[in-house]
């Protein structure tokens, strides 16, 4: 598979040879072979710099490979975390599905990295997918021993009005325990006409209580994940200023020596006239 040099560039980590390939116009969606991009190269690695660098650069953030694979899929397969939120930051697609029906949440799924997927979940992914092969990413974390990921999955597989009326019943529940009902409806006749478990009720309680994880430490963790992205791109908007600032004194100088060496030339050329007549 042959790939275009700034997809080479980013499959190495050759930061320097991305940044003059993009400077000097290259087309950075261009792919080869297999139709794999720079941006997807970079993904897989988890090269997050790189992956600003091309964003920047307006790298299209959905494009896929001859195989639907795209940046977001890549980099949660592999767990980048960093970079998975630079891609949702710019508007990466959590649904998108590749050719064999893997969604980025699959993907996460199958290689077991917890955060990343309940990332895809807050951002709205399709929790029941199910792929070609008939596989849902819990059915997958079940197989591959993931049981973190697969509790995860279990508690976000229930619909919303499946979720509500769960939690109507368990409200319903309460009234009657403590007299507040007024219409009298065994709770056993309630799960029967719901089709409700028990394994549902700890669901729908581990839903609205939280996933049993610590909530503080999980946003100092995301708000140390923000805070990289940010400064990755702060970094790369300093470097491109720089760029523009040194470019421009670059262009002020040879304006000053043209004009220097226009008016060397008109003295010179003026001396040797008037002498001509002396």
């Amino acid at each position: 598979m042959v790939l275009p040099a700034l997809a080479q560039a980013a499959a190495i980590g050759d930061m320097d040879n991305v940044r003059a390939l993009v400077e000097g116009g290259v087309d950075v969606d261009e792919a080869g072979g297999n139709c794999t991009t720079a941006l997807i190269s970079a993904a897989f690695r988890g090269n997050s710099e790189i992956v600003v660098v091309l964003l920047a650069a307006s790298a299209n953030v959905d494009q896929a490979n001859n195989n639907g694979g795209t940046a977001l899929i890549a980099s949660s397969l592999q767990g980048h975390q960093v970079v998975v939120r630079l891609l949702l930051d710019k508007g990466a697609d959590v649904k998108q599905a590749s050719n064999n029906g893997l969604t980025p949440l699959i993907a996460a799924s199958f290689s077991g990295h917890y955060d990343i997927a309940k990332l895809f979940l807050k951002s709205g992914a399709a929790v029941d997918h199910i792929s070609n092969d008939g596989r849902t990413a819990l059915s997958i974390a079940v197989h591959r021993g993931h049981a973190a990921v697969a509790s995860l999955l279990r508690h976000w597989s229930l619909t919303i009005p499946r979720r509500l009326a769960i939690y109507a019943c368990i409200v319903r529940a309460i009234d009657l325990e403590e007299g507040r009902a007024t219409q009298e409806e065994p709770v056993k006749d309630l799960l029967q006409r719901l089709a409700l478990t028990p394994d549902d009720i700890v669901r729908v309680i581990v839903l609205f209580v939280g996933d049993g994880g610590d909530a503080e430490e999980e946003l100092r963790q995301e708000k140390e994940e923000r805070k990289l992205v940010e400064e990755l791109g702060l970094v790369e908007e300093r470097r491109l200023r720089e760029e523009r600032r040194l470019e421009e004194e670059r262009r002020l100088e040879e304006q000053r020596q043209a004009t220097a060496t226009y008016a060397e030339w008109e003295r010179s050329s003026s001396r040797g006239w008037w002498c001509a007549f002396c």
